[in-house]
């Protein structure tokens, strides 16, 4: 208890930084994923800019961060699973695509992100068929 007497201003910062996050990260998910195109998930595998660009290693730092956010959520209330991947969509790593079509192989979460873009007046994302 005398912890938590010393560290009240530590304890109100994480609180508000972790009310902010979970008030912006589904607005966040909802923006990024009624930007992408609706073929995104069928698209040929581009090549990769350099990781060491001031602004791809921005994006993959922000990616990285909705990532570790997103794991969060999935323990605390939150969009987890998206979040998750919205942050994989914006990082640039060897095996991106495979990761991304394997989760949105998963009916839930196909359900859930083809549901936020037919709010947004979005068409559903195109997926490849699964082959026998």
């Amino acid at each position: 208890m005398n912890w938590f007497q010393q560290n009240g201003n530590l304890i109100g910062w994480v609180g508000g930084i972790t009310l902010t996050l979970s008030l912006l990260s589904p607005i966040a998910v909802v923006y990024f994923i009624e930007k992408l195109p609706a073929d995104y998930f069928i698209q040929p595998h581009r090549p990769l800019r350099s990781r060491l660009h001031p602004l791809s290693l921005l994006k993959n730092l922000l990616g990285l961060f909705l990532v570790v956010v997103g794991i969060a959520m999935l323990l605390l209330p939150g969009q987890g699973v998206l979040t998750v991947l919205v942050g994989l969509i914006m990082m640039n790593f060897p095996g991106k695509k495979k990761l991304e079509r394997w989760l949105l192989g998963l009916p839930k979460v196909a359900d859930a992100i083809n549901w936020i873009r037919k709010k947004g007046g979005k068409p559903p994302f195109l997926l490849e068929k699964a082959q026998p």
